[in-house]
């Protein structure tokens, strides 16, 4: 059985990991612009691409979570009906 604290770390690495994606691709943007080279199109064609890959990337990394999430003791999920009964 996994501790709330390991899978506490567990997400906070996956945050910051996402955390430091999301500040390269500022930078990025961000030197483009002052250098005056940057692209719309080629923009939200990166976007785009980016957005697909963190897809395929985040559907087993959230999976993980999830399962590890469910052996900290004492912790149950709502269920969509114990939702719309709170």
């Amino acid at each position: 059985m996994l501790s709330a604290n390991y899978t506490s770390q567990c997400i906070n690495k996956t945050i910051a990991k996402r955390y430091l994606n999301i500040s390269t691709q500022y930078r990025k943007v961000s030197q483009d612009v002052s250098r005056g080279s940057f692209n719309e199109e080629r923009f939200i064609a990166d976007e785009e691409r980016f957005a697909a890959t963190r897809r395929a990337e985040v559907l087993p990394e959230l999976k993980v979570l999830e399962d590890n999430m469910r052996e900290v003791s004492g912790f149950q999920t709502a269920t969509a009906m114990e939702r719309e009964n709170d």
